[in-house]
This record gives structure tokens, sequence and C-alpha cells, in this order.
């Protein structure tokens, strides 16, 4: 049954023949076209009554756009690709003269790095309620050309995953995608008119394959940068304090972010360690921290280190400037 159009086919006449669809500097893109590599087909399905999947599988350049077409921002990895999307739904409705086919589709890819040592999965992308949509002259049978997309307009629910070669390269906490999109073009089909039987379920009815492209944008998650950076301060490093020799020092945080609730180790040697707890620090704050030196340490000189956040447990902007040591002049 002809069913009626609903509105946002206007959105998805767009088709990502090549390139990306570039929103914004936030964003990464992620493309490729089988027309740039002359791998053969790329899409692949149908041939009986049940038949309700589209599939994909290929070697092609993952193309990443980390800069938005500026100098410097292109990475490309060799990799195997595969999808796999199933048909949860089907209109047809007729529109400019001809019909538009459309299926509803939940399914998922993946792209792994080609010939790595562990066949390392690039990145993986599922979704649902995404539309593969195809303009044809007749009712029971689809078109040349197909569109596997999801914008914003239409879902949103797309998960997107780098793998470990791409956050390598910065490529993490990605938001969902604004668009994808597979172009199915140059469809080959059994009886080689182009054309797609279907029956009025959506089923696709005879084999075919095609070439295609495929191109996303993926919004970076904004991840604050901002830590704190805890040092120790000799200041004044040794003072008497009713009648008793103590270590005496601050602990400052010169970071750009407050630091939680620490521990302060002052190491006097083979006369054991004292552990301090320290209170949170905000940005450019100091601490006091007194310690009475051990009986036995002035021989001549009593030698001391000193090292803040000693178990660790704040994230800091640097890692290698906790500890120092000083001297109690006997």
């Amino acid at each position: 049954m002809i069913k009626k159009c609903i509105q946002y086919f206007v959105i998805l006449s767009f088709v990502f023949v090549s390139g990306v669809f570039a929103v914004d500097p936030s964003y990464v893109t992620f493309s490729f076209s089988s027309d740039d590599f002359h791998n053969s087909y790329t899409f692949y399905g149908g041939g009986d009554n049940q038949e309700r999947s589209i599939r994909g599988r290929g070697i092609y350049d993952l193309v990443i756009d980390l800069n938005e077409h500026n100098t410097g921002g292109l990475v490309t990895f060799l990799s195997t690709f595969n999808l796999t999307a199933r048909i949860i739904d089907y209109k047809l409705c007729e529109i400019n003269n001809g019909y538009i086919h459309q299926w509803t589709v939940n399914g998922s890819y993946i792209f792994r790095h080609y010939k790595s040592p562990n066949n390392e999965t690039l990145l993986t992308v599922k979704f649902r309620n995404a539309l593969l949509t195809s303009w044809s002259p007749t009712p029971d049978k689809a078109g040349p050309t197909m569109t596997l997309q999801d914008s914003r307009y239409v879902d949103s629910d797309i998960a997107v995953v780098p793998g470990k070669p791409l956050v390598n390269i910065g490529i993490k906490n990605l938001d969902k995608p604004v668009d994808f999109a597979f172009t199915l073009t140059h469809i080959v089909d059994s009886d080689g008119d182009g054309l797609l039987q279907l029956n009025d379920q959506g089923a696709i009815l005879e084999k075919w394959n095609s070439e295609g492209s495929y191109s996303s944008s993926v919004k970076r998650k904004i991840v604050s940068q901002l830590k704190p950076d805890l040092i120790p301060l000799l200041d004044p490093g040794c003072e008497v304090i009713n009648g008793v020799w103590h270590v005496s020092i601050k602990v400052k945080n010169q970071g750009s972010a407050a630091a939680g609730p620490t521990a302060t180790v002052i190491d006097f040697g083979t006369l054991g360690t004292v552990s301090v707890p320290t209170p949170a620090i905000n940005i450019n704050q100091e601490v006091p921290i007194q310690v009475i030196i051990p009986d036995g340490c002035f021989n001549t000189d009593c030698e001391f280190r000193v090292k803040v956040d000693a178990q660790g447990d704040v994230d800091e902007s640097i890692e290698t400037n906790n500890d120092d040591g000083g001297t109690c002049m006997g």
C-alpha cells in the first residue's frame, strides 16, 4: 500500500557521493569511497522473499579529517569494513512522478586496521532507526541508488566508539554523529535493469550488489584540561617549635584547578617515614606541614626528603615535581 510521504525527505535528498559533510571545526569527519580504491563492490543483499538486511564489506582507506580541511588534518588507515543493517520497517510513497521506498533499519559497522598484528578495531558505530531510501519510477522496484542515512533531524540514537589506534592519535571523547550516510551507487541486480524487485513488505527479491561511499561527522566532547599541580616548598625547611626541632614545609597548589585531600610523606631514611594527611588545596594556596625530627637524625646534619601527593590521589598536570630533599644543619 502506498503511504503518505513524511516531511523529511527533503533532508534525506542530500547524497554524500564523496568527501565529508563538515559542519563545525569541533567535528572529526570520517569517509571512504569505493570509487577511489577500486575495491569492487561494497554493499550487497537480496535473494529471497524473506531477505530484510543490507550488508557491506571491503578493504578501503578510512580517511579521517582532524582539522576540517586545513593543512595537516588528514589521517588515513587502510581498513577492512563490515556493515550489517537489519530492516525493521518499510514504507512506500508517491513523490515527484515516481516513488520513494523507505526502509527503517538497525545495525552497526566496524572498521578494523588492515594487516595490523591483532586486526585492531579502529571504529565501531551502532545505529537505530536509520533510514534507507531509494527513488524509482515504479512502486514494486527500488531504484539504482540507495542512501542509508541518519541525521540530527531524524534520529540521534547512534553510539560511536573509537578503537585504540584512534585514541592514540587523539580521537576520543566523541559525541553522537550529526550526520552519517552510506551511498549505494551503480546497483547491479539479477536481471540487469538496475532496479530491485520488492515484495509488499519491502523485502528485496533478487540478489544485488553495488559500489558505495560513506561519510560521517562526529563531535568532539569538550573535556576540561584544568588540573592541579602540587609541589613541596622547603620554607623554612627546619625550625624550632616549643623547644623541639621540626621539619617545617608547605604544600602549594600551583595548578589551574583545586586539589582534593592527599597525603604528604617526610622520609628520614633509616629513621623511618611520617605520613601527614593533607587537606584540599585551592588554586595558588599553600598548606603548612610540621613534623617532629626523630632522635638520632642530627649526625651531624639531618637530611630528609618530602613527597607530596604520596599515594597519587590527585590527577595533576605535572606528576614529576612532587618530591624534594632538604637538610637541617646540626
